[in-house]
Protein backbone atom coordinates (compact mmCIF):
# COMPACT_ATOMS: atom_id res chain seq x y z
CA UNK A 1 0.00 0.00 0.00
CA UNK A 2 1.40 3.75 -0.76
CA UNK A 3 2.06 6.09 2.05
CA UNK A 4 -1.20 7.56 3.27
CA UNK A 5 0.21 10.81 2.21
CA UNK A 6 0.42 10.02 -1.23
CA UNK A 7 -3.35 8.38 -2.42
CA UNK A 8 -6.36 9.77 -2.73
CA UNK A 9 -8.67 9.19 -0.03
CA UNK A 10 -12.28 7.96 0.05
CA UNK A 11 -13.41 8.37 3.92
CA UNK A 12 -12.26 10.20 6.75
CA UNK A 13 -13.73 8.19 9.46
CA UNK A 14 -13.90 10.49 13.11
CA UNK A 15 -13.35 8.56 16.45
CA UNK A 16 -13.81 10.84 19.52
CA UNK A 17 -11.87 8.38 22.35
CA UNK A 18 -12.99 9.24 26.18
CA UNK A 19 -12.82 6.49 28.40
CA UNK A 20 -13.90 3.50 26.12
CA UNK A 21 -10.62 1.02 27.12
CA UNK A 22 -13.43 -2.06 27.75
CA UNK A 23 -14.70 -1.12 23.94
CA UNK A 24 -12.06 0.68 21.61
CA UNK A 25 -10.66 -2.74 20.57
CA UNK A 26 -13.55 -4.06 18.64
CA UNK A 27 -14.41 -0.29 17.34
CA UNK A 28 -11.24 -0.50 16.24
CA UNK A 29 -11.17 -3.81 14.40
CA UNK A 30 -14.19 -3.16 12.89
CA UNK A 31 -11.89 -0.70 10.68
CA UNK A 32 -8.98 -3.00 10.31
CA UNK A 33 -11.49 -6.05 8.87
CA UNK A 34 -13.25 -3.25 6.29
CA UNK A 35 -13.40 -4.96 2.93
CA UNK A 36 -13.03 -1.63 1.20
CA UNK A 37 -9.19 -0.29 2.48
CA UNK A 38 -8.77 3.40 0.51
CA UNK A 39 -9.64 5.82 4.24
CA UNK A 40 -8.26 7.63 6.58
CA UNK A 41 -9.12 7.38 11.11
CA UNK A 42 -8.91 10.36 12.52
CA UNK A 43 -8.71 9.34 16.76
CA UNK A 44 -9.41 11.89 18.65
CA UNK A 45 -8.08 11.90 22.26
CA UNK A 46 -10.48 14.16 24.11
CA UNK A 47 -8.28 13.79 27.22
CA UNK A 48 -9.05 10.21 28.17
CA UNK A 49 -7.85 9.49 31.93
CA UNK A 50 -7.44 5.68 30.97
CA UNK A 51 -5.59 3.61 28.74
CA UNK A 52 -8.19 3.57 25.35
CA UNK A 53 -5.60 5.58 23.09
CA UNK A 54 -2.41 3.46 24.54
CA UNK A 55 -4.85 0.29 23.20
CA UNK A 56 -5.70 1.81 20.26
CA UNK A 57 -1.99 2.68 19.51
CA UNK A 58 -1.18 -0.94 19.98
CA UNK A 59 -3.82 -2.68 17.64
CA UNK A 60 -3.13 -0.23 15.05
CA UNK A 61 0.37 -0.60 15.21
CA UNK A 62 2.49 0.82 11.89
CA UNK A 63 -1.08 1.56 9.77
CA UNK A 64 -0.59 5.11 9.00
CA UNK A 65 -3.74 5.15 7.96
CA UNK A 66 -5.18 5.95 11.84
CA UNK A 67 -3.83 9.08 12.80
CA UNK A 68 -4.02 10.14 16.59
CA UNK A 69 -4.65 13.54 17.70
CA UNK A 70 -4.89 15.01 20.74
CA UNK A 71 -7.09 17.98 22.77
CA UNK A 72 -7.97 18.45 26.07
CA UNK A 73 -11.36 16.92 27.49
CA UNK A 74 -13.89 19.32 26.01
CA UNK A 75 -16.41 17.02 24.82
CA UNK A 76 -17.75 14.98 21.88
CA UNK A 77 -18.58 17.97 19.69
CA UNK A 78 -15.51 19.58 19.72
CA UNK A 79 -13.63 16.29 19.25
CA UNK A 80 -15.41 15.64 16.06
CA UNK A 81 -14.54 19.35 15.01
CA UNK A 82 -11.05 19.50 15.40
CA UNK A 83 -11.38 15.74 13.40
CA UNK A 84 -13.03 17.88 10.58
CA UNK A 85 -10.66 20.19 10.71
CA UNK A 86 -7.43 17.17 9.56
CA UNK A 87 -10.05 15.00 7.11
CA UNK A 88 -8.77 14.66 3.97
CA UNK A 89 -11.02 11.80 2.30
CA UNK A 90 -13.61 12.87 -0.36
CA UNK A 91 -16.39 11.11 2.48
CA UNK A 92 -16.69 11.72 5.75
CA UNK A 93 -18.23 9.27 8.39
CA UNK A 94 -18.19 9.30 12.24
CA UNK A 95 -17.94 6.58 14.43
CA UNK A 96 -18.25 6.61 18.66
CA UNK A 97 -15.66 4.55 19.85
CA UNK A 98 -17.77 2.22 22.08
CA UNK A 99 -20.03 1.67 18.44
CA UNK A 100 -18.55 -0.64 15.29
CA UNK A 101 -19.69 -1.11 11.75
CA UNK A 102 -19.67 -4.25 9.95
CA UNK A 103 -16.90 -5.09 7.68
CA UNK A 104 -18.95 -4.36 4.52
CA UNK A 105 -19.77 -1.27 5.39
CA UNK A 106 -17.53 1.59 3.88
CA UNK A 107 -17.98 -1.02 0.93
CA UNK A 108 -21.29 -0.69 0.47
CA UNK A 109 -21.68 3.32 0.84
CA UNK A 110 -18.55 3.72 -1.50
CA UNK A 111 -20.59 1.57 -4.10
CA UNK A 112 -23.47 4.15 -4.03
CA UNK A 113 -21.46 7.22 -3.95
CA UNK A 114 -19.53 5.77 -7.09
CA UNK A 115 -22.37 4.67 -9.08
CA UNK A 116 -24.83 7.90 -8.08
CA UNK A 117 -22.37 11.07 -8.38
CA UNK A 118 -25.56 13.37 -7.62
CA UNK A 119 -26.03 11.81 -3.77
CA UNK A 120 -24.47 13.77 -0.89
CA UNK A 121 -25.77 11.68 1.92
CA UNK A 122 -26.18 8.15 1.97
CA UNK A 123 -28.11 6.44 5.17
CA UNK A 124 -27.94 2.99 6.27
CA UNK A 125 -30.15 1.32 9.28
CA UNK A 126 -28.85 0.19 12.50
CA UNK A 127 -28.87 -2.22 15.12
CA UNK A 128 -28.74 -1.34 19.11
CA UNK A 129 -27.21 -4.00 20.66
CA UNK A 130 -25.96 -5.87 24.12
CA UNK A 131 -22.06 -5.42 25.05
CA UNK A 132 -21.77 -9.29 23.87
CA UNK A 133 -23.13 -8.27 20.34
CA UNK A 134 -26.43 -9.56 20.75
CA UNK A 135 -29.18 -7.66 18.83
CA UNK A 136 -31.69 -5.64 21.30
CA UNK A 137 -33.38 -4.00 18.35
CA UNK A 138 -33.13 -2.63 14.70
CA UNK A 139 -33.78 0.55 13.25
CA UNK A 140 -34.08 1.03 9.56
CA UNK A 141 -35.02 4.82 8.28
CA UNK A 142 -38.14 5.33 6.39
CA UNK A 143 -36.87 8.08 3.43
CA UNK A 144 -39.42 9.90 1.89
CA UNK A 145 -37.38 11.68 -1.42
CA UNK A 146 -39.76 15.30 -0.42
CA UNK A 147 -38.65 14.88 3.74
CA UNK A 148 -37.84 18.91 3.30
CA UNK A 149 -41.85 19.60 2.60
CA UNK A 150 -43.51 16.81 4.79
CA UNK A 151 -41.03 16.88 7.65
CA UNK A 152 -38.27 19.02 7.78
CA UNK A 153 -37.42 18.40 11.37
CA UNK A 154 -37.93 14.99 11.50
CA UNK A 155 -41.11 15.24 13.80
CA UNK A 156 -42.04 11.92 12.58
CA UNK A 157 -38.85 10.37 13.50
CA UNK A 158 -38.78 8.66 10.04
CA UNK A 159 -35.11 9.65 9.69
CA UNK A 160 -33.07 9.29 12.84
CA UNK A 161 -30.99 12.20 14.54
CA UNK A 162 -27.59 10.60 14.53
CA UNK A 163 -24.28 11.68 12.57
CA UNK A 164 -22.85 7.83 12.48
CA UNK A 165 -25.01 5.78 10.44
CA UNK A 166 -24.98 8.61 7.37
CA UNK A 167 -21.85 9.39 5.39
CA UNK A 168 -21.53 12.47 3.49
CA UNK A 169 -19.54 13.87 0.96
CA UNK A 170 -17.10 16.69 2.35
CA UNK A 171 -18.84 19.30 0.53
CA UNK A 172 -21.58 18.68 3.29
CA UNK A 173 -19.42 19.64 5.94
CA UNK A 174 -18.03 23.04 4.27
CA UNK A 175 -18.93 25.87 6.82
CA UNK A 176 -20.86 23.24 8.79
CA UNK A 177 -19.79 22.18 12.38
CA UNK A 178 -21.17 20.66 15.50
CA UNK A 179 -22.23 23.46 18.36
CA UNK A 180 -19.93 22.65 21.42
CA UNK A 181 -21.17 23.20 25.35
CA UNK A 182 -24.37 20.77 24.32
CA UNK A 183 -25.63 17.28 24.51
CA UNK A 184 -27.75 16.40 21.95
CA UNK A 185 -25.36 17.63 19.36
CA UNK A 186 -26.37 15.18 16.56
CA UNK A 187 -30.06 16.20 16.72
CA UNK A 188 -29.17 20.10 16.28
CA UNK A 189 -27.01 19.95 13.35
CA UNK A 190 -29.01 17.31 11.68
CA UNK A 191 -31.88 19.10 10.04
CA UNK A 192 -29.41 21.33 8.66
CA UNK A 193 -27.00 18.87 6.93
CA UNK A 194 -29.99 17.47 5.24
CA UNK A 195 -31.75 20.26 3.92
CA UNK A 196 -31.97 20.23 -0.11
CA UNK A 197 -29.50 17.72 0.35
CA UNK A 198 -29.98 14.43 -2.08
CA UNK A 199 -30.39 11.23 -0.07
CA UNK A 200 -29.75 7.46 -0.88
CA UNK A 201 -31.38 4.87 1.82
CA UNK A 202 -29.10 2.20 1.77
CA UNK A 203 -31.29 -0.32 3.30
CA UNK A 204 -29.18 -3.21 5.33
CA UNK A 205 -28.06 -2.96 8.46
CA UNK A 206 -24.78 -1.95 8.64
CA UNK A 207 -23.73 0.22 12.21
CA UNK A 208 -23.48 -1.30 15.32
CA UNK A 209 -25.02 1.19 18.38
CA UNK A 210 -23.47 -0.87 21.58
CA UNK A 211 -25.86 -0.10 24.61
CA UNK A 212 -23.53 0.47 27.91
CA UNK A 213 -24.45 1.33 31.53
CA UNK A 214 -23.22 5.54 32.25
CA UNK A 215 -23.60 6.61 28.87
CA UNK A 216 -25.43 10.08 28.26
CA UNK A 217 -28.28 7.93 27.01
CA UNK A 218 -28.80 6.21 30.31
CA UNK A 219 -28.68 9.26 32.52
CA UNK A 220 -29.90 12.32 33.52
CA UNK A 221 -28.25 15.74 34.30
CA UNK A 222 -31.11 18.79 34.77
CA UNK A 223 -29.71 21.60 33.82
CA UNK A 224 -27.65 20.64 30.68
CA UNK A 225 -30.31 18.45 29.13
CA UNK A 226 -33.16 21.49 29.16
CA UNK A 227 -31.28 23.61 28.20
CA UNK A 228 -29.53 22.07 25.23
CA UNK A 229 -32.79 20.53 23.81
CA UNK A 230 -34.55 24.30 24.34
CA UNK A 231 -31.24 25.54 22.83
CA UNK A 232 -31.51 22.93 19.97
CA UNK A 233 -35.57 24.01 19.30
CA UNK A 234 -34.29 27.81 19.18
CA UNK A 235 -32.04 27.32 16.95
CA UNK A 236 -34.67 25.30 14.72
CA UNK A 237 -37.02 28.62 14.64
CA UNK A 238 -33.89 30.14 13.42
CA UNK A 239 -33.39 28.01 10.47
CA UNK A 240 -36.69 27.68 9.35
CA UNK A 241 -37.33 31.78 9.61
CA UNK A 242 -33.81 32.29 7.94
CA UNK A 243 -34.86 29.89 4.92
CA UNK A 244 -38.50 31.98 5.46
CA UNK A 245 -39.85 28.40 5.60
CA UNK A 246 -41.49 28.54 9.34
CA UNK A 247 -44.97 29.48 8.23
CA UNK A 248 -45.05 26.15 5.43
CA UNK A 249 -43.55 23.92 8.81
CA UNK A 250 -45.14 25.41 11.93
CA UNK A 251 -46.97 22.09 12.44
CA UNK A 252 -43.64 20.33 12.35
CA UNK A 253 -42.09 22.30 14.21
CA UNK A 254 -44.45 22.71 17.35
CA UNK A 255 -45.17 18.74 16.95
CA UNK A 256 -40.84 17.98 17.39
CA UNK A 257 -40.89 20.72 20.25
CA UNK A 258 -43.77 18.91 22.17
CA UNK A 259 -42.55 15.54 21.35
CA UNK A 260 -38.57 16.31 22.44
CA UNK A 261 -38.70 19.81 24.87
CA UNK A 262 -41.49 17.73 26.71
CA UNK A 263 -42.37 14.12 26.40
CA UNK A 264 -39.05 12.88 25.67
CA UNK A 265 -37.77 14.93 28.67
CA UNK A 266 -40.31 13.85 30.84
CA UNK A 267 -39.82 10.15 30.11
CA UNK A 268 -35.68 10.60 31.02
CA UNK A 269 -36.97 12.44 33.80
CA UNK A 270 -39.10 9.22 34.85
CA UNK A 271 -36.71 6.84 34.17
CA UNK A 272 -33.68 8.48 35.43
CA UNK A 273 -33.70 11.90 37.53
CA UNK A 274 -33.42 11.15 41.45
CA UNK A 275 -35.06 14.17 42.02
CA UNK A 276 -37.83 13.54 39.96
CA UNK A 277 -40.77 16.30 41.65
CA UNK A 278 -38.02 19.12 41.29
CA UNK A 279 -36.72 18.19 37.50
CA UNK A 280 -40.42 18.13 36.41
CA UNK A 281 -41.27 21.80 38.30
CA UNK A 282 -37.75 22.97 36.32
CA UNK A 283 -38.63 21.33 33.01
CA UNK A 284 -42.24 22.73 32.89
CA UNK A 285 -40.98 26.55 34.41
CA UNK A 286 -38.31 26.64 31.07
CA UNK A 287 -40.70 25.41 28.57
CA UNK A 288 -42.96 27.43 26.33
CA UNK A 289 -46.56 26.36 27.64
CA UNK A 290 -48.54 27.83 24.93
CA UNK A 291 -47.75 24.39 23.32
CA UNK A 292 -48.13 22.09 26.00
CA UNK A 293 -51.47 21.97 26.02
CA UNK A 294 -54.36 19.74 25.58
CA UNK A 295 -55.47 21.31 22.65
CA UNK A 296 -51.94 21.16 20.59
CA UNK A 297 -51.29 17.33 21.69
CA UNK A 298 -54.74 15.97 21.25
CA UNK A 299 -54.36 17.71 17.42
CA UNK A 300 -50.70 15.89 16.86
CA UNK A 301 -51.50 12.95 18.34
CA UNK A 302 -55.02 12.08 18.78
CA UNK A 303 -57.69 11.76 21.47
CA UNK A 304 -57.17 8.07 22.65
CA UNK A 305 -53.26 8.77 22.08
CA UNK A 306 -50.53 7.77 24.63
CA UNK A 307 -49.10 11.56 24.14
CA UNK A 308 -52.36 12.90 25.86
CA UNK A 309 -53.56 10.14 27.92
CA UNK A 310 -49.93 11.05 29.58
CA UNK A 311 -50.10 14.51 29.48
CA UNK A 312 -53.93 14.45 31.42
CA UNK A 313 -52.54 12.17 33.82
CA UNK A 314 -49.12 14.39 34.41
CA UNK A 315 -51.65 17.72 34.68
CA UNK A 316 -53.63 15.60 37.06
CA UNK A 317 -50.43 14.25 39.54
CA UNK A 318 -46.70 14.23 38.15
CA UNK A 319 -46.44 11.48 40.88
CA UNK A 320 -49.30 9.85 39.34
CA UNK A 321 -48.15 9.98 36.07
CA UNK A 322 -44.53 8.69 37.57
CA UNK A 323 -46.23 4.86 39.10
CA UNK A 324 -48.19 4.80 35.71
CA UNK A 325 -45.02 5.02 33.65
CA UNK A 326 -43.12 2.65 36.07
CA UNK A 327 -45.88 0.41 35.80
CA UNK A 328 -45.61 0.37 32.27
CA UNK A 329 -42.04 0.09 31.80
CA UNK A 330 -42.22 -2.91 33.99
CA UNK A 331 -44.70 -5.21 32.09
CA UNK A 332 -43.16 -3.72 28.89
CA UNK A 333 -39.82 -5.66 30.36
CA UNK A 334 -41.86 -8.95 31.32
CA UNK A 335 -43.31 -9.03 27.85
CA UNK A 336 -39.68 -8.72 26.34
CA UNK A 337 -38.37 -11.07 28.72
CA UNK A 338 -41.20 -14.06 28.00
CA UNK A 339 -40.55 -13.76 24.37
Amino acid sequence: MKEHEDIMLDFSIIIPVYKVEKYITKCIQSLLDQTHQNFEVLLVDDGSPDNSIEIARKLVGNDSRFIFLEKENGGQASARNLGLDHAKGECISFLDSDDYFENSFLEKIFAVFKAQPNIDIVICGYQQVEENGDVIKKFMPVLNPDHEREDVLFAYENIDYNVWNKVYRRSVWENQRFIEGIIYEDKEILPRLLYKKQLYLLEEYLCCYVRREGSTMNSYAREKSVSSVLFIYREYKRFLESHYIYEQHCDYYQKAYIRFCFFRQLYMISSFSANYVDDCAYLMNRLDNTLITNSYVKQYYGLFSKQFISLILFKISPRLFKVIYELQQSMMKVIKGSK
